[in-house]
């Protein structure tokens, strides 16, 4: 098997120009239906602040003190948008966040052609998967929510590539953007450790690492000094680890998903009650791992499950969850072969198996829920495309 930085790919530019302002059009029809000053989700509330905030030469704070309970990239992206087009303009927000999802689709189109590019059908699986991506529900959807998702999966999807084409350079110091973005992602290190090792000899593999290790730090180094000057204290990423962690494990969580029951941490300050929420949770795991286990196969299921997790009736009306079913649903039933059909391929693929594992442990851990499996189902598509083409192939 060829290394892929030895293959050239070629590009089917005009099939890429016109699937992008495809993808955009549709996501743009889609903003225009949402209302323009109504936010839908809870967590966007705090971003917006957070937001203003930033344009108000306050810092990244939520009410009057400093916070690192959210990572500040996607902040920083609102209030850059608010800067220019004005102060919680969310139009202009999903707009652009519209155009992001849109050339998401194109990197999907470019991992899939670079991993399969020693295969004669690999052009006909990308433009299946951009076509699948342009038209997705869960990426239209999340276009018009001001939350990090449409970010999130685009800089994933740019890290993804670089990675795979062997660019590890460019690929730390996107990825340290990711990061920035949302911490949960910073434990893929490990996994990245474990791909240089199969891929090189030893001391190669090592020596990269380090230069990768660097090269992340050097992108998180501006936050953890400001995190160290606004707490006293080394906080190199987030002080949301603990909340989700007890949320996640609670005794009172049954389901493995979001749980309302937090015990009472009044004087504490936040890095303080990560910690305390951290440890709470490991004594609720150690007094009965045996519950743990099964709350780990609710979360399993929850991960995986083709309809709704949800009865909020502000997300939940039997129309989303058929929309769910018929669109996860069989990039579910097609992911599942797609993986045996290109084992021939697995070394080219390691990192998206890695990826997807990775994704999948952390739900396990803390909370499971349908917006944390989302950064993956670019990649579970890029599989059922490889099916869809392989039945096509064979049936032809």
């Amino acid at each position: 098997m060829k290394d892929l930085r030895e293959i050239e790919i070629s590009i089917d530019w005009q099939f890429v120009l016109l699937l992008t302002i495809i993808a955009f059009i549709g996501r743009l029809l889609y903003i225009f239906t949402l209302e323009s000053g109504l936010f839908y989700f809870d967590d966007s509330l705090q971003w917006n602040q957070m937001a203003l905030n930033i344009i108000a030469g306050k810092g990244v704070i939520i009410d009057t003190a400093p916070t690192a309970y959210r990572m500040p990239l996607y902040s920083f992206f609102l209030a850059g948008i608010y800067k220019v087009f004005g102060a919680g303009n969310l139009f202009a927000v999903r707009v652009i966040q519209a155009v992001i999802s849109a050339l998401t689709c194109f990197f999907v189109y470019l991992i899939t052609i670079t991993v399969f590019a020693e295969d004669e059908h690999a052009h006909r699986v990308g433009r299946i998967a951009a076509i699948i991506s342009a038209f997705y529900p869960f990426f239209v959807y999340y276009s018009g929510a001001v939350l990090t998702e449409t970010l999130y999966i685009f800089l994933l999807c740019l890290f993804m590539w670089l990675l795979i084409t062997r660019k590890y350079a460019w690929a730390s110091l996107v990825f340290g953007g990711v990061i920035m973005c949302r911490a949960e992602i910073a434990g893929f290190l490990i996994f990245i450790l474990v791909g240089l090792f199969v891929l090189m000899k030893a001391r190669d593999a090592l020596g990269t690492f380090v230069v990768v290790l660097a090269l992340v730090c050097a992108v998180l180094s501006p936050w953890a000094a400001r995190n160290y000057m606004a707490f006293g204290r080394f906080v190199p990423l987030s002080t949301m680890g603990g909340w989700t962690f007890w949320e996640g494990n609670n005794p009172r969580n049954t389901t493995g998903g979001p749980c309302s029951y937090f015990p009472d941490t009044t004087g504490m300050d936040e890095v303080q009650r990560d910690k305390y929420l951290r440890n709470e949770t490991l004594k609720v795991i150690r007094q009965d791992p045996g519950r743990f286990a099964l709350l780990c196969l609710s979360k399993f299921k929850r991960f995986w499950n083709i309809g709704l997790n949800t009865e909020d009736p502000r997300y939940f009306s039997k129309r989303n969850n058929m929309i769910s079913m018929l669109s996860f649903g069989p990039v579910l039933l097609l992911f599942i072969p797609g993986l045996m059909l290109t084992y021939w391929n697995r070394k080219n693929l390691m990192f998206i198996y890695y990826l997807i594992l990775y994704t999948m442990l952390v739900n396990l851990a803390f909370v499971s829920s349908l917006r944390y499996r989302l950064p993956i189902e670019p990649y579970l598509i890029i599989f059922a495309s490889y099916t869809i083409s392989s039945v096509y192939r064979g049936k032809k």
